[in-house]
């Protein structure tokens, strides 16, 4: 995507006016703002120059089939958000980030879209709203640049380990999607067959055993090692099995884990003092 293509498209972030490019980047043709220009790329992030260059080697997974079918049989250009380091980058897709990847066209940020209202025929997000403070934000950002009756795909964690921290905010379940995107119409909200349940849990037991390997003897990971998946089953359904040498194993996963794949949590906190 030329910069001169972009820039009928691109917007301030912060006022929604057209952009001018001048010696200094693109400046807004209200406020006076002024967002630099890094190697062509338009960056609209508090970073500016400063913006991080992702390696160019850095790949992301692929999208989606359906995604892909989604893009290629859409007539007009469909947004690829935080879309990492892409694979290949169909001609009719933009690409946004919050750094510089290796088909990078513009840097901003999720929740204050650079582009105009009704711009997109589609968007597609993979794998990112788990990481965006204030989701909702975005899903009406999507909303404001889709053309009326653009599509929009998006895939989300449901049960995962923490990862990409500090920044990942939210796991949802189905109504916590259906809620993020309840300014779309015709919604569905399914399980994808990369998110059927086995990668949940295969993700989490393997989160565990290298936690408890940190602590416990070499003795008590074999125990966890051949453990059935029903002798894991039972610490839940059966108070009483809350003992012997698997729990106590178990019980040795080091805090760092713990913090990645715990069951919940439990906060405290104070009232501030009036200033």
């Amino acid at each position: 995507m030329e910069l001169d293509f972009l820039i009928d498209i691109l917007r301030c972030p912060n006022t929604g006016s057209t952009l001018q490019r001048t010696s200094a980047g693109l400046q807004s043709s209200d406020s006076g703002s002024i967002y630099p220009l890094v190697r062509g790329i338009p960056v609209f992030t508090v970073e500016g120059t400063k913006v991080v260059h992702q390696q160019e080697s850095h790949l992301s997974n692929s999208l989606a089939p359906a995604a892909q079918a989604m893009i290629a049989s859409t007539q007009g250009l469909v947004l690829n958000l935080s879309a990492g380091g892409s694979v290949i980058q169909p001609e009719n897709v933009v690409e946004l980030e919050y750094s510089i990847f290796r088909n990078t066209n513009v840097v901003g940020d999720a929740h204050k879209l650079p582009f105009a209202s009704e711009t997109f025929a589609g968007c597609i997000c993979m794998n990112a709203f788990e990481h965006y403070h204030t989701p909702g934000t975005v899903a009406a950002e999507i909303l404001r640049i889709l053309k009326p009756g653009g599509w929009f795909f998006m895939h989300t964690a449901g049960l995962q380990p923490l990862h990409e921290a500090p920044h990942h905010y939210y796991n949802a379940t189905s109504f916590g999607v259906t809620h993020w995107l309840k300014g779309f119409q015709d919604l569905q909200v399914v399980v994808s067959p990369n998110f059927h349940p086995v990668y949940a849990l295969s993700w989490l037991t393997s989160e565990i055993e290298r936690g408890v390997s940190k602590n416990c003897s070499s003795e008590e990971l074999v125990t966890l090692q051949n453990a059935t998946i029903m002798d894991i089953t039972a610490f839940w359904r059966d108070p009483a099995s809350r003992k012997g040498k698997l729990w106590e194993a178990i019980q040795k996963i080091d805090p760092e884990t713990q913090q990645i794949c715990a069951a919940g949590w439990q906060a405290t906190g104070r009232k501030p003092f009036a200033r």
